[in-house]
């Protein structure tokens, strides 16, 4: 394959593609694509041998396709016309479409559309649709369909998931060459995934179900809802519950010896994933909150948010009387200038490995040494550990 971005014209792409065993011969595809904010356009055309299959064909999907697009945005309207034209190995169809959609009000809007088959076939027909949003997961529909095999309208209501673990739930009646009733929900949890569907037409029927797997990862055992792709174990130290993210959206949470799956990333792809700051104590630090990983197209990887091993501790100059080495002093740390500073009352918080430090102070006026001891179990939680700072050149005893 082969793409060019042509400036002010739109991308230019080029492929073929050649199959062998049960596939024989290749397929050929140009097209140029145009997106804008006021109007863009799209045309393509796709050529190929009658024995030429894809992965999970048993007749080809296409011999010879046409497809052209455009569309225009004005303010609160839009007007689109397309028309494509394909032919397989029993079949051939062309069809010609108009639309236009118009924003009524805020999160009210119309449209009505019209298609028209070319083949003389006879299978023209026209749409029109009323959509009201009430927020970004509820919304109503009301639509009415003329064709040549009747008139078709149906009325429905559906919430959508806010986020990856959610419940969904749907409602429409139908009426005209169709008469029907019918409403389902769904739930997806971490576990599993729960469906329910009851329709109502010349009778009754009513449909439950519930999806679930198991991963094996390493010595991990998870039970899980079903897998469509790429996953990751999310692990951390934190002793609470920590709420996980996929591109910012919820996935679930995860603590100390229990992991987390992730059954929805993007193979191939950049996937960011987080977790919540908020969800860890002061002194529960992690040596990061977010990273980015690439999942392969299909299994699984380990994604790890480590605490950070360094002790953590407040600690409290003075000098020798007493009294609180001067505020905004800097600090090096066994030898090392680092970013440290003390705050008022000679206040300073030291982030280092376990073990004994030396640290030098200093203030324009002056300067002091000090040596603390870090331990593994020191906490930012601890009060204000008071350490003697002794001027440069001092007699200590």
């Amino acid at each position: 394959g082969y793409a060019l971005l042509l400036p002010r014209l739109g991308v230019f792409s080029a492929g073929i593609a050649r199959g062998g065993g049960d596939s024989r011969g290749g397929q050929l595809s140009v097209a140029l694509d145009r997106q804008s904010r006021s109007w863009s356009y799209s045309a393509q055309h796709l050529v190929g041998s009658e024995g030429f299959l894809r992965l999970g064909e048993t007749q080809p999907a296409s011999l010879r396709r046409s497809v052209v697009r455009t569309s225009w945005r004005l303010g609160s309207s839009g007007l689109s016309a397309g028309w494509i034209a394909n032919r397989t190995t029993t079949s051939r169809t062309e069809t010609a479409n108009l639309a236009y959609n118009q924003q009524l009000r805020s999160g009210l809007s119309a449209s009505l559309g019209a298609a028209f088959d070319l083949t003389g076939a006879g299978n023209d027909s026209i749409v029109g649709t009323l959509s009201w949003l009430f927020d970004p997961a509820l919304s109503a529909y009301a639509y009415a369909q003329h064709s040549d095999a009747g008139t078709l309208g149906r009325v429905g209501v559906q919430r959508n998931p806010a986020d990856t673990l959610d419940w969904s739930a749907r409602a429409a009646v139908d009426r005209g060459s169709l008469e029907r009733i019918s409403a389902g929900a769904d739930y997806r949890s971490t576990r599993a995934t729960l469906h329910a569907d009851v329709e109502y037409s010349e009778e009754a029927a009513v449909r439950l179900g519930i999806d679930s797997g198991i991963v094996i990862l390493g010595s991990d055992r998870i039970w899980t809802r079903p897998l469509d792709g790429p996953f990751a174990v999310v692990e951390t130290s934190a002793r609470n519950p920590v709420d996980v993210y996929v591109e910012n959206r919820r996935a679930g949470a995860t603590r100390a010896g229990a992991p987390l799956l992730l059954p929805d990333l993007r193979g191939n792809q950049l996937n960011r994933v987080a977790v919540s700051q908020a969800d860890f104590a002061i002194e529960e630090r992690l040596d990061t909150f977010t990273r980015t990983v690439v999942a392969p197209s299909f299994g699984g990887l380990r994604v790890r948010f480590d605490a950070d091993p360094r002790a953590m501790r407040r600690l409290r100059l003075l000098l020798p009387d007493q009294s609180p080495v001067p505020a905004g002093s800097d600090i090096a740390v066994d030898g090392r200038m680092t970013d440290l500073f003390t705050g008022l009352r000679g206040e300073a918080t030291l982030l280092h490995d376990p073990g004994i430090h030396r640290l030098q102070v200093r203030w324009p006026a002056g300067s002091c040494t000090a040596d603390v001891t870090l331990n593994a179990d020191d906490s930012l939680l601890q009060p204000p550990l008071d350490v003697r700072c002794w001027p440069d050149n001092e007699d200590r005893r």
